[in-house]
C-alpha cells in the first residue's frame, strides 16, 4: 500500500503526515550547487550526509539556491555519515517543483544527501 492512500483505506488518523526521503549523490563538482528535482511539497526534518570520499576540508550544505537550509556537514573521511546539525526554520519547508541545491567546499568533495522530511 503507498503511503499517500492511507486516508483511502482508514489509517489517516492513525499517519497524519507521509515521512519522505529524497537520496542525491554528489558524483562531480557541486561548488557551484547541484540540483535536486523536487517533486512533491515537504517540510525538512533533518539531512544525513555520507561520506564517498577522503577529501581534506571537505563538506556539503543544502540550499534553496540563494539561502543555507542546512549548515556545511564535514564529509572528509571516506564512510563517514553525519547529521546535520542546523535546519533554517526560515527555509525547512519547499514547495513542489522547488529549488534544492547541495553545495560543496571543494570540486572534488563526494557524498551522497539523504534528504528526510513530511509530506506538507
Amino acid at each position: 500500500m503507498k503511503l499517500n492512500s492511507l486516508k483511502s483505506a482508514g489509517l489517516g488518523k492513525l499517519n497524519a503526515v507521509t515521512p519522505v526521503c529524497i537520496k542525491k549523490a554528489v558524483t562531480a563538482d557541486a561548488t557551484g550547487g547541484l540540483v535536486i528535482d523536487v517533486p512533491f511539497s515537504f517540510e525538512i526534518s533533518h539531512v544525513v550526509v555520507q561520506s564517498d570520499a577522503t577529501v581534506s576540508n571537505a563538506t556539503a550544505k543544502l540550499t534553496d539556491g540563494t539561502n543555507d537550509i542546512t549548515n556545511a556537514v564535514v564529509c572528509a573521511t571516506l564512510d563517514g555519515c553525519i547529521y546535520n546539525a542546523t535546519i533554517d526554520v526560515t527555509y525547512r519547508n519547499v514547495s513542489k517543483g522547488g529549488v534544492l541545491k547541495v553545495v560543496t567546499a571543494n570540486a572534488a568533495d563526494r557524498a551522497t544527501l539523504y534528504i528526510y522530511g513530511v509530506r506538507t
